[in-house]
């Protein structure tokens, strides 16, 4: 378990679901009430925190095209000028993680793919081939989060802590969450650590 002692040694891997709210931030105005405040997190840990930051590549190159293109046509994104700032974050999200300081890290990588292969075995015994084959890259996630002694940062923890209690892991979660227009964070597995506590609640 992390300790506070420690915290400048923590490293934080993002979720995708992450990485969207904080491209989101560009159509700030089509934004709810929620969403905002999610969005405002998003670009100031990514963009003013000192917290250490990893992005698995399977979320750079594969979640994030995906997800934050399905939200810009959930959003009615019209407008020629709010589409190209869309798509120069498509195009350029993976250089403007780097330019903020962030790493990059690998998930396709024989370490990696072992421990999520024989998670997935476990899984699949546990709950079924229908249930964790549509899962199968949030366990890849989680793999490189173990691999890379990371603090997961997710908004969506539920199906994460399922497959650490069947695989028996402790990995370290931090769940985002938002309501009434205000940022919450509750921790699993670690306690909470400033970079992350001083963006909560703040505008």
């Amino acid at each position: 378990m992390m300790r506070s002692a420690n915290q400048n040694e923590v490293r934080f891997l993002l979720d995708t679901n992450i990485l969207v709210d904080f491209a989101l931030d560009i159509i700030h105005e089509q934004l709810n009430e929620n969403e905002r405040a999610a969005a405002i997190f998003a670009r100031k840990l990514v963009l003013i925190s000192s917290c250490k930051l990893l992005i698995p590549e399977i979320v750079v190159n594969v979640e994030f095209p995906r997800a934050f293109s399905r939200a810009m046509l959930e959003r009615h994104v019209t407008s020629e000028d709010k589409l190209r700032a869309c798509v120069n974050m498509l195009k350029y999200i993976e250089r403007i993680l780097r330019a903020a300081g962030h790493e990059i890290v690998k998930c396709w990588d024989v370490n990696v793919l072992k421990v999520a292969a024989g998670w997935f075995y476990r899984v699949e015994k546990e709950k079924g081939i229908d249930w964790i084959k549509k899962r199968h890259q949030d366990l890849i996630i989680l793999a490189a989060a173990r691999a890379n002694d990371a603090c997961l940062v997710t908004k969506n923890p539920r199906d994460f802590v399922k497959m650490m209690k069947i695989v028996s892991s402790a990995i370290p979660i931090c769940s985002v969450g938002v309501s009434g227009s205000q940022v919450h964070a509750n921790w699993s597995n670690t306690e909470p650590v400033d970079c992350i506590v001083e963006l909560i609640g703040t505008r």
